[in-house]
């Protein structure tokens, strides 16, 4: 459909599906409403980074507006899914709802950043509590199946969880339970892993077209639910 592949090119497919369905799109596409909300994230945030900047904001003063920014989101999101009883698709795929997964590695970027930032860290405190507890707060997320807690408080839980996870694979990337990630084989798959996110979805569907039963496999292994399919 030519108005839903116009969409795609202008970068405001996210909002065209929440108005339309995924209807129109080219198989294997129904990603790319992500790269919307990405690019309409690039188009604002430097603006906003420069306001910052200008009014001389200490890092941490940065970080916090940013955090704060991210509970506004989050309030958002209840007002939509409690108040006007939005749709999974609302909160699911809008800039507006879902930018704060963004937010949040830039208040990171801009504070204590593990890679630039000397910062000293408590090791046996976060090998032994913050990290732990960070796996435990996903592993939450993830087994937490209603609808109402997943297009709200999810979001964020899991991002303030990943932030806690970055910090320590990056600051202990030689320990034993990251220092598997910088192997030869994981570096080049990171190197890979946007172009893959972009195609994988028509290799999957083209696998289900040529061998049906291979294909049910592999969408169950590698394929998450989308919102207009299951609403687990």
């Amino acid at each position: 459909m030519p108005a839903a592949v116009l969409a795609q090119a202008l970068q405001y497919t996210n909002y065209w599906i929440i108005g339309h369905g995924y209807w129109g799109q080219p198989s294997g596409t129904g990603v790319y409403w992500s790269l919307a909300v990405e690019e309409h994230f690039y188009l604002a945030f430097p603006w906003f980074f420069i306001g910052l900047q200008r009014m001389k904001a200490a890092a941490r003063t940065q970080a916090f507006i940013l955090w704060g920014l991210c509970a506004l989101i989050l309030a958002w999101r209840l007002v939509l899914v409690f108040h006007d009883h939005a749709p999974t698709l609302r909160t699911y795929l809008a800039s507006d709802t879902r930018i704060d997964s963004i937010l949040f590695g830039c208040a990171l970027a801009v504070w204590r950043n593990p890679v630039l930032d000397a910062v000293a860290l408590n090791d046996r405190r976060w090998k032994g509590v913050y990290l732990p507890a960070a796996v435990l707060l996903l592993a939450c997320c993830l087994l937490v199946r209603g609808d109402a807690f997943r297009e709200t408080f999810r979001y964020s839980l899991q991002g303030a969880a990943l932030t806690v996870l970055f910090i320590g694979a990056i600051r202990y990337n030689r320990w034993p339970v990251f220092a598997w990630l910088n192997s030869r084989v994981l570096v080049f798959i990171g190197l890979l892993s946007y172009s893959l996110y972009l195609v994988h979805l028509a290799v999957i569907l083209r696998i289900a077209h040529a061998l049906p039963g291979v294909g049910q496999v592999a969408q169950a292994v590698f394929r998450s639910p989308s919102p207009s399919r299951s609403r687990g």
